[in-house]
């Protein structure tokens, strides 16, 4: 004989069946959230910071007033390099300040790399480029970078931020030279102009962001007309030939600004203030 449910029965069942159903699926989309968040939390990539002195740091290069340089050294000494994520591009020609979204410190403490050595390895990153750090960032795209030249006594001389040393040959006559520069400055840069972009963070990938120091800004290059704006900015070599003895140069940047004319120390000044590019983009220079 088939028992009789009253309503009331009905309902309780249906509220108890009800409860599991919206239990269970609540209970889902907080495990859903909780993943979310884990994942997001993870979403990292290497960012490969390197400094560059290009070709002519390391294969040496003909300066604009005829001398054949090669330097066996070229350090600098780096600080407070930071990596920007912005909404947009940063043009340091235009733009006042960087309008960062996101700012990571790579370094603060003052760094010394050699930009003639060649480090890296083809599976990693472009053989001939100085690692500075490598350092897990979130996934985004880095579209500026500063840092700083800052005085360090790493050098043999005290309290400076570039280091040369090599050899300079002209007409049969070789000066072995050893320089040391210190004009404290900040370079801040926006992105990368080169053959292949750079500053991509991937998740779980390497990319690299680079900084580059065009040396030629300091002795001209041979390869370009007298008159071009980069040989009637630059130094040369010349006149520090001129304050060798016999075949020998060591200076450091005091003594530097006591034996050359004013007009070279400004110029020398002003093409320390060009040094810093990223690739071939510009950098706004603010001495410190």
């Amino acid at each position: 004989m088939l028992k009789i449910i009253d309503r009331k029965s009905v309902f309780k069942i249906l509220c108890a069946f009800l409860f599991l159903v919206v239990g269970c699926n609540s209970t889902d989309k907080t495990e859903k959230n909780i993943t979310f968040k884990e994942t997001a939390a993870e979403k990292q990539g290497t960012l490969l910071v390197v400094a560059n002195g290009e070709d002519f740091v390391r294969n040496g290069f003909i300066t604009k007033d005829g001398w054949e340089i090669d330097f066996t050294k070229l350090r600098v000494s780096l600080g407070n390099v930071v990596a920007y994520q912005t909404e947009t591009s940063f043009d340091p020609d235009q733009d006042q300040a960087i309008n960062s979204k996101l700012a990571i410190p790579i370094t603060k403490e003052i760094k010394v790399v050699d930009l003639t050595q060649e480090i890296g390895s083809k599976n990693l990153t472009p053989q001939n480029l100085t690692i500075v750090k490598k350092i897990m960032v979130p996934v985004g795209l880095y579209r500026a970078i500063s840092w700083e030249m800052l005085p360090t006594n790493d050098f043999g001389f005290e309290a400076q931020t570039i280091f040369l040393q090599g050899n300079a040959m002209k007409n049969g006559k070789k000066i072995n030279f050893e320089l040391g520069l210190s004009v404290p400055t900040k370079y801040i840069c926006g992105e990368f102009i080169g053959e292949n972009r750079k500053g991509i963070v991937t998740k779980d990938k390497s990319t690299e962001l680079e900084m580059t120091f065009h040396f030629d800004h300091l002795f001209g290059d041979n390869n370009l007309p007298s008159d071009d704006e980069l040989n009637l900015g630059a130094l040369g070599f010349q006149p520090l030939a001129e304050l060798a003895t016999i075949g020998n140069l060591r200076l450091d940047w005091q003594e530097l600004q006591q034996k050359l004319d004013s007009a070279d120390v400004e110029k020398l000044t002003q093409a320390i203030a060009g040094l810093g590019h990223v690739g071939e983009g510009h950098c706004k220079a603010i001495s410190l």
